[in-house]
């Protein structure tokens, strides 16, 4: 019923943290023997305090309770055997920020993609992750046949996840995006390079075909270019912030930023949105020009009579 990439995180979690801690527990009390345990609300917040205790960070910890939380919620449908679910109502640690989310400056991605100038496979990874917003599955499972030169289209019919290639992650994420002229020029130039150009060859994929590893771009390619340009290391978060950042602030609709992002929800978008210093001082330079001039403000700060 879910993603293999979910699957995978919600089988780990169950393996390493859930099975060993709840293993042995009845959910149901009609069933309880002697010496066995019980898995309550009780026991669930123990776990969630031992957790803090060995020193998971809270959002290690949120995740371990959401992945209890559906298991016991399908012990609820299927099997009748608990009135509520022990995992709701439980107190959780406070969610903090590893780091201010953040997003490029259009001087900061120029600065990436003339570092890779030299780089026609990675600019062009590069180009398409800023400008088109893809996510990292995605990108990865980028196609030739997906290209389509005379609409200037991009087709999103499929992402990547450690070595397994499925379709995108909800049914709005399987697209098609819209690509600049850059964009197919960058293309073709890797093109003319690449050994594999068939419609059914990965467009970034490796030598022998496969899917690239997702950490290759970012550890040999963007994270030297973000050290030598002095600027924070790069993830492919940021390059999804960077396009729902600069499409907000040209006025893009929320509904068209939501599609190209392949978000169901339009609300989604916000959380990708980061405020910018230069966008703050543009926007505060026009409410104030504007004022002045109503107002016969000299920018030495002199006033003049107010014409009514």
């Amino acid at each position: 019923m879910y993603k293999f990439s979910v699957r995978m995180n919600y089988k780990m979690t169950i393996e390493n943290h859930l099975t060993p801690r709840f293993g042995d527990m009845l959910v149901s009390a009609a069933d309880a023997e002697h010496g066995r345990f019980l898995v309550n609300m009780r026991s669930v917040q123990a776990f969630i305090a031992e957790m803090k205790e060995r020193g998971y960070a809270a959002y290690s910890i949120h995740h371990f309770h959401e992945v209890l939380r559906v298991v016991l919620k399908y012990a609820q449908q299927w099997y009748r055997s608990l009135e509520s679910n022990p995992a709701e109502g439980v107190v959780l640690p406070k969610l903090r920020p590893k780091s201010k989310p953040w997003a490029l400056t259009v001087p900061e991605a120029a600065g990436l993609l003339t570092a890779l100038a030299a780089r026609p496979k990675q600019q062009a990874a590069l180009w398409l992750l800023v400008v088109n917003g893809l996510r990292r599955g995605e990108f990865l499972a980028l196609r030739w046949g997906s290209v389509d030169e005379d609409r200037r289209e991009l087709s999103i019919t499929e992402a990547y996840y450690r070595g397994h290639l499925d379709t995108p992650k909800t049914e709005a994420s399987v697209r098609t995006v819209p690509l600049d002229p850059f964009a197919i020029a960058l293309l073709n130039r890797w093109k003319r390079q690449s050994r594999r150009t068939a419609p059914s060859d990965l467009i970034f994929g490796t030598r022998n075909g496969k899917p690239e590893s997702p950490n290759n771009l970012l550890r040999r390619h963007v994270f030297p270019a973000c050290d030598q340009l002095g600027i924070p290391r790069a993830t492919y978060l940021t390059f999804r912030r960077t396009f729902s950042t600069w499409s907000s602030y040209n006025a893009v609709p929320a509904k068209d930023i939501a599609e190209m992002m392949g978000h169901a929800d339009v609300n989604m978008q916000l959380t990708y949105i980061q405020t910018m210093d230069a966008a703050k001082r543009t926007a505060v330079e026009k409410i104030a020009t504007e004022l002045a001039r109503i107002g016969q403000i000299s920018d030495e700060g002199e006033k003049s009579v107010v014409v009514n």
